[in-house]
């Protein structure tokens, strides 16, 4: 079991993440290093990137991002991921050989731009098992090309996402679709 550490405005990609002291800085940061298992993010620090957001799930098991209290492993919500800039997307993707997620507290924003495009999808041409719980959603784009993307599009199906004591928020304009799911098996719970 391999596990890093997360803090949003204080640590560094750079850094091991071995520890609180060495913690990185985003969660994309914590999954490129050695097969994470679990990622401890801060729940106290926010990361505003300025750029798309991508978490890309190496091979391997199945990896867990928990919001923590500060300093410690005690599972508290709160901990935030959001891109400030427009027109960027948010993603999840799975590993091209399929992939396992487990998401507890997060709070993951799309593109901040009222009038820009900012999409969120989760899943890609691997097959994502993933699980989020108590996790707010927010989508404040209100371009016509913003949606939540659930599943893939294209020839990977079976993508299984649960949702359960979730938020997902949108400020999406009537004229498109708020949500499309494609190749996926999609359970809200509360």
């Amino acid at each position: 079991m391999t596990t890093y550490y997360v803090k949003g405005a204080t640590g560094n990609n750079a850094n091991s993440g071995a520890d609180w002291a060495n913690a990185v800085q985003t969660v994309a940061g914590a999954l490129a290093k050695a097969t994470p298992t679990i990622i401890y993010v801060d729940a106290s620090e926010t990361f505003t990137a300025t750029a798309a957001i991508t978490w890309t799930m190496p091979s391997g098991g199945t990896i867990a991002v928990i919001s923590v209290t500060s300093g410690t492993t005690t599972w508290a919500a709160g901990a935030k991921e959001a891109i400030g800039s427009a027109n960027n997307a948010f993603a999840i993707t799975p590993n091209a050989a399929g992939s396992g997620l487990y998401v507890y507290g997060m709070t993951l924003v799309s593109a901040t731009g009222f009038q820009s495009s900012g999409t969120f999808s989760i899943g890609g041409t691997g097959i994502l098992n993933a699980t989020f719980e108590t996790c707010t959603f927010q989508m404040p784009s209100t371009h016509w090309n913003s949606v939540y993307q659930l599943g893939t599009t294209g020839s990977a199906k079976g993508n299984r996402l649960r949702f359960n004591n979730c938020s997902i928020q949108a400020k999406n304009v009537a004229t498109d679709d708020f949500m499309r799911i494609g190749g996926a098996q999609i359970v809200f719970n509360n």
